[in-house]
């Protein structure tokens, strides 16, 4: 059974939401409802929080869509989207260092990945870190057509190292070559990105 979440509509400039779905199959459910977040409110219009879990663990989940760094407060609004998500991780690292926290979605990060420019950055130097799952990948990383990293998966250093009962074992990138021109209609020009994350005891 697949079961499936998506945000109240609060973005008036695109229309756009955010959603997450859930295979029930595989032994994982979902506790409680999932919805948008005081700690994120004020500065993402589009995000989803949802934990799931199982018999042995519980994972949090923030799926967001941040906006785009434009116009001349562009950069700082993106900054401060982070800084939000920051305080989201935080305030579960600091109750329990190992949490298994995962936060995806299109960043609209510009930067490379492992660029120290990047306004993910503040995540990273965290302490525990949240981890770019897509760090792991040699080469230039690509989740565009346009050749950029926009949408990125960042797990905690809990699922980074295997500390909690969950560990990320890799990360898979789809290139297409859907999603120019005239295609955009049809289809997207977003890659596909997975993260594998491997259940032990």
């Amino acid at each position: 059974m697949i079961r499936a979440a998506i945000t109240r509509r609060k973005d008036t400039a695109t229309g756009q939401n955010v959603g997450a779905m859930l295979d029930t199959t595989s032994g994982w459910g979902v506790y409680g409802r999932a919805s948008r977040v005081s700690d994120l409110e004020r500065e993402l219009s589009k995000h989803l929080v949802v934990r799931i879990t199982n018999v042995l663990t519980s994972m949090d989940i923030c799926v967001v869509h941040l906006r785009r760094p434009i116009g001349s407060d562009g950069i700082e609004k993106q900054k401060n989207q982070c800084r939000a998500l920051l305080k989201w991780a935080m305030r579960h690292l600091s109750g329990d260092p190992k949490a298994n926290l995962v936060i995806l979605g299109d960043f609209n990060e510009g930067h490379p990945v492992g660029s120290d420019e990047q306004a993910l950055a503040v995540l990273f130097q965290a302490k525990p870190p949240m981890v770019d799952a897509l760090g792991a990948l040699s080469g230039k990383v690509t989740t565009h057509t346009d050749g950029k990293a926009y949408d990125r998966i960042l797990v905690s250093d809990g699922i980074a190292k295997g500390l909690n009962r969950l560990k990320l074992e890799r990360v898979v990138i789809q290139p297409h070559r859907h999603g120019k021109g005239e295609e955009r209609r049809l289809y997207t020009d977003h890659f596909p990105v997975v993260a594998v994350v491997r259940l032990g005891r």
